[in-house]
């Protein structure tokens, strides 16, 4: 289990693009401060340092207490509190929150100042903050100094003042306890995890195709037959979240609908579009993919359903937010249901991808009801949702640039998918505001041009459409452009300039798959062969030559117009079981 801290704490180093840096190769701290001024000196730490906190919340007063008396005791020090046994020589460790009207436990809310001051001089050490999350944001620092400053229990920190605050307000980690099961003590060290990177929402996803992992009172059986036996309590759910508000992190229920509903199928299959005959019933899901089952939008007792169970959440998460997944909704049962399509004929419902807007509209409504706002996945997206929704996209920056112009609220997830075999440098290169070079070069006579379209079936998920742009001038490749479905062009790094009468292309580019590596064979006009390789797995590609292509349809996705780079509020980590 200490990998999947190490994980949480390499997942800070994907996330210092969220955070502006002053300074390198100075301090070792992740993410790097805003603003460090060194000064001339060190602050050995003595035996003895008497901690003095003032203005925090009693609840996170003791927990800061007990956490720098660990870290210091495995060094052989001591904290002190009370001040009549202050030495003269003894180190001081003061935080001051700025509180003006009450040292009252504030839970952790969105866009919350988390701005600190830390100094260290030889007088001592100082945290100030307006609050209690800013002034453990600035502890969460200064745990960083003292881990890395330390050699054979001498604790020698450097003499500086740091002025931070975060570049984004949503730093946030999603946790699958549906395919793998984890524990409550297990959650509760990842969630430490989080706290030392000064992440500060962990995403908690509930329910899948395969189980259904938290208990609830108005529909036992979801727990009792869609969960093998592994399912978190309410008391449980309930420590978890004043674990991670202790910490000032904010915690968000994902519970899916209307796909990825075989837990539900399972245990309630009347509310399921295509209804089973006797003989047969919905199984449990072991295995990866999208499968068919879905609510059945028509039936009122889905609604009731859905009410039901988001009254329950809402009493034991009280974020604001709450995720209804909302992704790779398989059309199948609908499209065969005659009861699903009388039900959109009546409705003025054109296609599926109608169907389920209609479905998001009533489930925001009940979210609504119980004073909370609507987050889901990229397919959530629509313009007649209202704008207070919140869109998490794993289709990358091509649909978050979509949604932030349109004046929704979105993070960005494509690129901080930590299950996956990436290398840390796809992470770094990720950043949700990222500015890009937007001009595609322009040809001259001595440029030829030729164009390729080919297919990438996929094991799961949809084959994979792509047109492959080349610019040669003299014999030798010197541009590349690829355009993959219906996103914009990416101009690619070249893994090799080889002359294209060597009839081969090798290129790199980053998708919403990951890191992409094409491996093209041009020998053959009317047949493009080769494989493109996602992660560690390859695919082949099939394709040919175009026989005519209009250069002026190259175009790349354009930056981000300032005023809608304030919807998007910042990225969410995934770490899928």
């Amino acid at each position: 289990m200490k990998k999947i801290i190490s994980f949480c704490l390499g997942l800070s180093l994907s996330f210092l693009s969220f955070f502006s840096v002053s300074e390198t190769n100075v301090l070792s701290l992740m993410p790097y401060p805003q603003s460090v001024e060194s000064m001339v000196g060190k602050h050995l730490l003595t035996n003895k340092v008497m901690l003095v906190i003032q203005g925090m919340s009693h609840e996170r007063h003791q927990f800061i207490q007990q956490q720098l008396s660990e870290l210091l005791e495995r060094n052989d020090r001591q904290i002190v509190s009370d001040p009549f046994l202050k030495e003269a020589t003894m180190s001081i460790i003061n935080i001051v929150v700025n509180q003006r009207k009450t040292t009252n436990f504030l839970l952790p809310r969105l866009k919350q100042d988390e701005s600190y001051q830390l100094k260290i001089n030889e007088h001592g050490i100082e945290v100030v903050a307006e609050n209690d999350f800013g002034a453990m944001q600035g502890v969460a620092t200064l745990k960083q100094l003292i881990s890395s400053h330390t050699s054979k229990n001498i604790i020698t920190l450097p003499q500086i003042l740091i002025n931070d605050f975060p570049r984004f307000p949503w730093r946030g980690l999603m946790i699958d306890s549906v395919r793998h099961f984890i524990s409550v003590e297990a959650i509760k060290r990842q969630i430490d995890g989080m706290s030392a990177a000064k992440l500060n929402v962990f995403h908690w996803h509930l329910t899948d195709d395969q189980g259904w992992r938290f208990e609830s009172k108005s529909y036992p059986k979801l727990h009792q037959q869609a969960a093998d036996g592994q399912y978190y309590t309410q008391q449980e759910i309930s420590e978890v979240v004043e674990y991670a508000n202790l910490l000032g992190i904010r915690v968000v229920p994902e519970f899916d609908v209307p796909g990825h509903a075989s837990a539900i199928a399972v245990a309630y299959p009347e509310l399921i579009t295509e209804q089973k005959s006797v003989n047969e019933q919905y199984l449990m899901e072991d295995s990866w993919g999208v499968f068919e089952p879905l609510l059945d939008p028509s039936n009122p007792d889905v609604y009731m359903f859905i009410d039901k169970l988001v009254a329950e959440l809402t009493t034991l998460f009280p974020d604001e937010y709450m995720h209804i997944g909302g992704d790779e909704v398989n059309p199948t049962q609908w499209e065969n249901s005659e009861k699903i399509q009388q039900y959109m004929l009546e409705n003025n419902l054109k296609d599926s991808h109608a169907l389920q807007v209609n479905f998001n509209e009533k489930v925001q409504l009940i979210l609504t009801k119980h004073q909370r706002k609507m987050m889901g996945w990229d397919e959530i997206y629509h313009p007649d949702l209202p704008k207070n929704i919140m869109v998490q996209s794993w289709r990358g920056m091509e649909s978050l640039s979509k949604i932030a112009a349109d004046n929704y609220q979105g993070l960005l997830s494509t690129g901080f998918y930590i299950d996956q075999p990436q290398r840390t440098a796809y992470h770094y290169r990720n950043d949700p505001l990222a500015t890009k070079v937007n001009n595609v070069v322009e040809l001259t006579e001595e440029d030829n041009l030729s164009a390729w379209q080919f297919m990438m079936p996929r094991l799961k998920g949809s084959a994979v459409k792509g047109t492959l742009v080349l610019i040669e001038r003299n014999k030798y490749l010197i541009h590349a452009y690829v355009k993959l479905n219906n996103n914009h062009y990416k101009k690619v790094r070249l893994d090799r300039h080889l002359a294209l009468n060597q009839q081969q292309i090798n290129f790199m580019i980053d998708s919403w798959m990951g890191p992409t590596r094409g491996e093209f064979d041009l020998s053959d006009p009317s047949v493009l062969s080769g494989r493109m390789l996602i992660g560690n797995t390859h695919y082949d590609i099939q394709g040919k030559q175009l026989n005519e292509f209009d250069f002026s349809t190259v175009k790349l996705l354009p930056n981000l117009l300032p005023e809608f780079e304030a919807n998007i509020l910042g990225g969410e980590a995934t770490l899928w079981s």
